[in-house]
This record gives structure tokens, sequence and C-alpha cells, in this order.
């Protein structure tokens, strides 16, 4: 289970703009993670707990969202309101119902409480419990059995821990996490990369010491470990053919040491600016951007 701050410690005005961060989420066509970061920067004013409790709440109830909804279908037509979303998932994360009333009207928590209640005691299927596609679902089974795979989709609702790459081209790993650490920043080895480190919680790494100067990106450890997979000749060519905004762009490089030549392309010209801006901050100068196109 995902652990929120207990109701007591919540304020009327953060329950409130959980509920606006989902609506605005509906209306943007954009990811969740740029959806998000456009409506926090229209609220300037939110400290770091206001916003730790609106990020946590929205990916949440993303996460959830089809056993939510599943939930409140019964006398529902149309999307559920958002008030009801983030109620409702804050009930399966262990508020009361009384507690609840205190952001929403008795007759809404008591309604929500009874939705949860109901859903509960149906027997629903392995995908719906999970909230999970039927087709990833029935996936998981197969390859996995049910053992295993109801272990893989309790994973996939938790929150990920953070992890980051050491750029070696500016920094290493034992310089880097004791650099943050002076700065009140802990982190672990991550357990299998060679150059990434890992926070369990949330911090503001983009503030911290090296990252304006290259030292480190955000970057999880599954994609550095498929980097360094490719074990790419330190002097060869390379042609990373979907480059995006470069996660594993800035990996190859680093691993060739900024040496020979990596082409990255991609069809998406943004994507491509991102990865330039990104190749200048870490020092990467073997990179050179193509469009599709």
């Amino acid at each position: 289970m995902q652990t929120l701050p207990d109701a007591s410690s919540i304020r009327t005005a953060q329950f409130r703009q959980l509920t606006e961060a989902l609506e605005s989420l509906r209306q943007e066509r954009l990811p969740a993670d740029r959806a998000l970061d456009r409506f926090f920067r229209t609220r300037r004013f939110l400290g770091g707990r206001d916003r730790r409790f609106i990020a946590d709440g929205v990916f949440g109830i993303l996460r959830r969202q089809r056993f939510l909804e599943y939930c409140l279908q019964d006398g529902l037509t149309g999307t559920p309101s958002a008030s009801d979303l983030a109620g409702l998932f804050l009930l399966t994360q262990g508020w009361s119902e009384r507690a609840l009333a205190r952001f929403l009207p008795a007759g809404q928590a008591a309604r929500l409480s009874d939705a949860l209640r109901q859903a509960n005691q149906q027997s629903m299927s392995f995908a719906l419990r999970h909230s999970l596609p039927d087709i990833l679902a029935e996936s998981l089974i197969r390859d996995w059995g049910e053992s295993e795979a109801e272990q893989l989709a309790c994973a996939l609702a938790t929150t990920a821990p953070l992890d980051l790459r050491v750029n070696t081209l500016r920094s290493d790993r034992d310089h880097l996490r004791a650099r943050l650490f002076e700065s009140g920043i802990e982190l672990d080895n991550t357990p299998f990369a060679p150059h990434g480190l890992r926070r369990e919680n949330r911090a503001a790494l983009f503030k911290a010491p090296g990252f304006k100067e290259g030292a480190f990106e955000v970057q999880d450890e599954g994609s550095q470990l498929l980097a360094a997979l490719v074990d790419v000749p330190t002097r060869g060519r390379v042609v990373d053919y979907c480059a995006g905004a470069g996660g594993k762009t800035l990996a190859l490089a680093m691993d060739m040491n900024n040496k020979g030549e990596i082409l990255a392309c991609d069809v998406i010209g943004r994507k491509l600016t991102e990865l330039a801006r990104r190749a200048r901050r870490a020092g990467a100068h073997n990179i050179r951007i193509h469009s599709l196109a």
C-alpha cells in the first residue's frame, strides 16, 4: 500500500488542490508527469509538503483508476468526479469515513465508503483488483503463474524509488554520493547498475549540487542496465534510432568516454531539442543529432 499522510495532518486546501490537479490532468493532452509539472508551475505558492501530497495522490489514483471507477459505477452517468476519485482513493489508503467527511459533504463521504465496502465484498477478476488492462493481466498470469503475477501486480501499484545515474564524464559515484549527503540528500548505491544511486522517497534533485553542471541524470536502474548491455565500443559508431530526449543516449556517450560517434535520431523535434540541451549539460560531445521527421 502507498503511504500517505494521516487525514489529521492534511488541510482542506490540500485536498482541494488534489482535486484541481486531477481536473487539470483531464484537460491536458500531455503525459501525467508533464501535466502535473505545468499545474505546479501555475501554483508557485504550494510548498514541498503540499506538492508531495498532491503528486502522491494523483499518481496513486492513476495506478488504481480502473478499480476506483469500478467501485463508482453504480448509479454513475459519465465520468466520475475528481472529488469522488480522490475521496475513494484516500479510503483505500486507510482513511476513515469520518476523516474524509472533513473534506467532503458527509453524504458524499458515506456514499464513497459504502461503494468501497460493497466492491470489496464482491468477487472480482485479477485485472480489476489490480487495475490492470485485461491483456496485461492475462500475460502476467500466463508467463509467471498466479503467485508471481500477484507479486508483480502489487509492485506495479507501489511508488517506484528515485534512481539517478552518475555521469562519469563529470564525477564518480562515491564523490557525488558524499556531496549530496552533505546537502542533506541521502542515497544508496543501486543493486545492479554500476553508476546508479537510489533514494526510496522523493527529493528536490533538480536543485541539488551537481545537477546543473551535469554530474548526474535522473534515470531508473532498468534503463541504465539496458544501456550497459549494449556494450558499446569506445571508438565505434552507434545509431540510436529512437533516441527521444536522450536518457539512454547520454548513458551510451558516457560509456564511450566521449569518443567515437553516436547518431541520435527521432521523429519528434522537441525531444531532440531537449537531448541537445541535456548533452551540453552532461559534457557529451560525441552525439550528432538527426531528425527523421
